[in-house]
């Protein structure tokens, strides 16, 4: 594991950025994302986006086991 920037690597006391309190993905660009059927109103999925190149709503065609077939899922907040 690679140790924190600030510190020393010559040092005994040199910690992993897990351990001494930094996140290693300060800048987190991806957001979680829940996907609902237009039809039932059911959140059947979650997915990732990146927030900086989609700013707008994300759809896709998926399979809603309680409608039991291919509708348009839409990204809901």
């Amino acid at each position: 594991m690679p140790c924190v920037a600030a510190c020393r690597p010559w040092e005994a006391s040199c910690l992993p950025a897990e351990v001494a309190g930094h996140d290693r993905r300060t800048d987190k660009v991806r957001e979680i994302i829940t996907l609902q059927c237009p039809v039932c109103k059911n959140r059947n999925y979650s997915t990732t986006k990146n927030k900086k190149t989609t700013t707008g709503r994300l759809e896709f065609s998926k399979f809603c086991n309680t409608c039991r077939k291919h509708t348009d899922h839409k990204e809901t907040k």
